[in-house]
């Protein structure tokens, strides 16, 4: 089976039952999931959305405490899934709970240097209160008895608190912030990790004193970031194995260290970068020795490491997989999984959401598949895509060319020429086209439209260069200032459309169009000298007849003209584009383009 829990979190904490691991974290986004992991089955059990991000977890019996970013202490019922209570507990974040061996009380700190301490099944006020820091803490805990509570942060200050009198030890001693605390199983200690990437053991009563781990270079490369003690392992004969105290860092490694001794302690390998959660898991049974630890953080892998009967952890680890590792996988799997991811993906923010994202639009079998992720992308808004969705303006399958076309119009509204510029410099000639008609719709937000409109009539392919005139006619109805840029700008094949417009619109021997129809009769091209000479002949409609029983090329010319002239008459060419000369004739009076026009129309339009 797969080892895969599923989360997209970068883990912030960990906390473990009998059964269930919960993972925490941060998303890009404001909200964020708890996902609880069913370790003896060895599958997700299920998630829990919670509209904050998770910065602390602790797990009593079915009850789950949550210290959330937005300063709320949420209560959880493992079995259900459900919230079953929410606590104000500090303004800005709380940033770390505790809930006390008896699982009645519940611990929290937040970044407004307070302590607070609520009953667990009470929406009630903190039974005790104490302002502790002008600066944020980062961490709490309860002493084994219940008694003591530990709390420190970023003024580098250790505090013990004796909840039946609130007298507060503090304790000075590590270069900068501390970021986790917790009281030794059997000594009344408390243990404390820094910044300054040691582990100090403190003595809570007499002077202030503590044993420095890790100050003789034996530490982490970076702060500690969480601890751990381990539960008594079974003596190894007459022997009492000690307590063993794990501590966890930036470095992306966990230390092994044995209270009894000084040793330079074991080294685990946990991914790299930072951790942030450590916790327990009992074994299901004895041949499983003591249990599992379970370490995360900044990767949003979750390493597992055993632990023998001896209280000895394995130098191994198995690996789970976040959400992202799983979704990478199912990018080559079946289309209906591959769409549930893509659908999966474009509701993360992530930056890994939206490599995956553009890496189906690129790649995917499926044009299906790659269409939805272009929609998805411009639905999101996703700026990061732009450079890929500008590539799939030439995908070899419309459906996605198109998607990508309105992608990027969605991701730049605010800027709705970005998107056209970069679409009029398609490979795909629809593409350059349908950017084309877009343009002119802008033409009161920019005087740029009519030259990027007018620059299309040398394109490469005749279509878009019909469309380019079509449009250049709609922003100046009634000139025929279009048709003499055309002429002069375009290839043979929009001259020629340029003189056939010119005669249905009857401008030939207009001020702009008459020297033009002169330059025509003496051009290069053929067809041009062919177009120009039927169109000044059109004007003399008896010469016409004449001309038209003595010269079968000039007489299929004409007819070309006055069909289109007939088209116009009857409203059934909307766009100049829609209808180029070149068109062929199937049935009688029915070009390419479908409009059907009669031999008597035709007759009329020539008269």
């Amino acid at each position: 089976m797969a080892n895969q829990i599923g989360h997209f979190e970068k883990v912030r904490a960990l906390a473990a039952g009998a059964r269930l691991l919960a993972v925490g974290g941060v998303r890009a986004s404001a909200s964020s999931q708890i996902t609880l992991f069913d370790f003896v089955a060895n599958k997700p059990a299920r998630t829990i959305e919670v509209a904050a991000h998770v910065l602390g977890l602790a797990m009593a019996g079915d009850v789950l405490a949550a210290a959330c970013s937005d300063g709320i202490a949420r209560i959880f019922d493992v079995k259900e899934g459900s919230e079953v209570r929410s606590i104000k507990a500090h303004e800005g974040s709380a940033t770390a709970l505790a809930i006390a061996p008896d699982g009645g009380r519940l611990a929290t700190v937040g970044t407004d240097g307070a302590l607070r301490i609520f009953r667990v099944g009470e929406d009630s006020a903190p039974i005790a209160e104490y302002k502790l820091s002008p600066v944020a803490l980062r961490a709490v805990a309860f002493d084994p008895a219940g008694e003591l509570v530990g709390a420190a942060g970023d003024d580098g200050v250790v505090r013990s608190i004796t909840l039946s009198t609130g007298a507060v030890r503090d304790m000075a001693g590590h270069d900068g912030p501390v970021h986790s605390l917790v009281f030794t199983p059997r000594d009344g200690r408390l243990a404390s990790g820094g910044d300054d990437g040691t582990v100090r053991i403190w003595y809570l009563v007499g002077e202030v004193e503590h044993e420095n781990r890790g100050g003789d270079g034996s530490g982490h490369t970076g702060a500690v970031t969480a601890l751990l003690f381990l539960p008594q392992a079974a003596k190894d004969g007459e022997k009492e194995l000690g307590d063993r105290l794990l501590s966890a860092g930036a470095d992306g490694k966990i230390r092994v260290w044995r209270l009894e001794d000084r040793r330079k302690p074991r080294t685990l390998d946990a991914g790299g970068q930072p951790i942030f959660g450590l916790a327990f898991a009992p074994a299901a049974s004895a041949r499983e020795g003591l249990g599992a630890i379970f370490a995360a953080g900044e990767k949003r892998n979750v390493y597992r490491f055993g632990v023998d009967a001896q209280g000895s952890p394995s130098d191994s680890s198995t690996q789970f997989e976040h959400g992202f590792q799983v979704l990478a996988q199912v990018v080559g799997g079946a289309r209906p999984a591959r769409e549930t991811a893509v659908k999966t993906l474009s509701a993360l923010d992530e930056p890994e959401a939206l490599e995956l994202l553009v890496k189906i639009l690129r790649t995917d079998r499926d044009a299906e598949v790659r269409t939805l992720a272009a929609q998805e992308l411009g639905a999101k808004q996703r700026r990061g895509a732009k450079a890929k969705l500008r590539e799939a303006l030439d995908d070899d399958h419309t459906a996605v060319r198109h998607a990508a076309f309105d992608a990027l119009r969605a991701i730049d509204k605010e800027q709705p020429l970005v998107p056209l510029r970069a679409a009029i410099e398609a490979r795909t000639a629809e593409i350059r086209a349908k950017a084309v008609v877009e343009l002119a719709k802008l033409r009161d937000t920019s005087p740029l439209i009519p030259g990027l409109i007018a620059d299309r009539l040398a394109d490469r392919d005749g279509s878009v260069r019909l469309t380019a005139l079509a449009e250049l006619m709609r922003l100046y109805p009634g000139s025929a200032e279009p048709l003499r840029t055309a002429y002069e700008r375009g290839p043979a094949d929009l001259k020629v459309e340029a003189l056939i417009q010119a005669t249905v619109q009857g401008w030939l021997s207009t001020p702009v169009m008459a020297p033009i129809v002169a330059r025509a009769l003496d051009a290069d091209e053929s067809d041009v000298r062919r177009v120009a000479f039927a169109a000044k002949v059109l004007e003399r409609r008896a010469l016409a007849h004449v001309l038209e029983a003595r010269d079968e090329d000039l007489a299929r010319t004409i007819r070309d003209i006055a069909r289109r002239i007939a088209q116009v008459r009857q409203g059934l060419v909307a766009v100049l584009a829609k209808a180029p000369p070149a068109a062929k004739q199937g049935k009688q009076g029915e070009t390419q383009q479908g409009a059907k026009v009669s031999d008597e129309a035709i007759k009329a339009a020539r008269e």
